[in-house]
């Protein structure tokens, strides 16, 4: 699946087929926080894990993408 914010709402693909969702802007923030949220609970979740095994990763490392590509999938 994958998810494309726009400013008229969002477009969802799924299996290859596009689904065009409207939005308003009020819709749009709640979702951008919710993303944002599930975001902060894999880092503290990548924390905690890094910790039990004595190896912390910097917050944030895994954002810092120099290759130039574009994500995958």
């Amino acid at each position: 699946m994958i998810i494309v914010p726009r400013n008229d709402g969002i477009i969802v693909s799924v299996d290859g087929k596009l689904h065009t969702l409207p939005q308003t802007p009020i819709q749009m923030m709640h979702m951008a926080a919710r993303f944002q949220q599930a975001a902060i609970e894999m880092l503290t979740q990548e924390q905690r894990e890094g910790a039990s095994a004595q190896s912390i990763v910097p917050p944030y490392s895994s954002l810092d993408d120099t290759s130039g590509s574009a994500p995958s999938g």
